[in-house]
This record gives structure tokens, C-alpha cells and sequence, in this order.
């Protein structure tokens, strides 16, 4: 997380607060395996307790994103290229443990 940190959304004083980077990056890979667009796992978080729950969204404690927060978090993955940096930090630990990722 920490790779990450600095491009964090940060809550304001208006608009809803912010929900945290973890579930952000959560997301992306949620929303690829179901195969929908933004406005479509935006209406899955509402409707489904287990997006919810792998993305790590509780709607009882805060709010969930919203389709145009979704895009420019797909902004900010590309332009900071979070996925590739976030492989480069897991590859040691799991060449440490005989493992790769293809």
C-alpha cells in the first residue's frame, strides 16, 4: 500500500468522504472478473453483499464509489502504473517462497 499511498484520495470538506485506497484497487479486478462497465459494478456494490465484500466496501460504515470515481482512479492506475509497481513488490517475496507470477 504504500507504493501507492501518495495518489491516495483524500476526503474534503464537502462530497462524500473519502473511501480509501484499498478498496480503489480492489476495484479494478473485481469489476474485470464480473465484466462490467463502471456504471454497472457501481449498481453492483449497491446490490451485491459479495462485491461488496471482496472489494471491502460496508455500506452500514461509509459510502461505496461511483462511476465517475471509478474512471479517474483508471486514470490514476495508468498514469502512476500502480498494477506494474505493485507486481515489482510482490515478486521478491514470492521468488523468496519458490512462487512467480506469469
Amino acid at each position: 500500500m504504500a507504493e501507492v499511498d501518495g495518489a491516495s484520495p483524500k476526503g474534503g470538506c464537502q462530497g462524500r468522504p473519502a473511501v480509501g485506497f484499498e478498496p480503489l484497487l480492489r476495484m479494478d479486478p473485481a469489476q474485470q472478473r464480473v465484466g462490467l462497465c463502471d456504471e454497472g459494478i457501481e449498481n453492483a456494490l449497491y446490490a451485491s453483499h459479495s462485491i461488496r465484500g471482496c472489494v471491502g466496501i460496508n455500506l452500514a460504515r461509509g459510502s461505496t464509489l461511483d462511476a465517475l470515481t471509478l474512471r479517474k482512479i483508471c486514470g490514476l492506475r495508468d498514469e502512476h502504473q500502480f498494477v506494474e509497481r505493485i507486481f515489482e513488490a510482490i515478486k521478491g517475496p514470492l521468488a523468496d517462497n519458490g512462487r512467480a507470477i506469469a
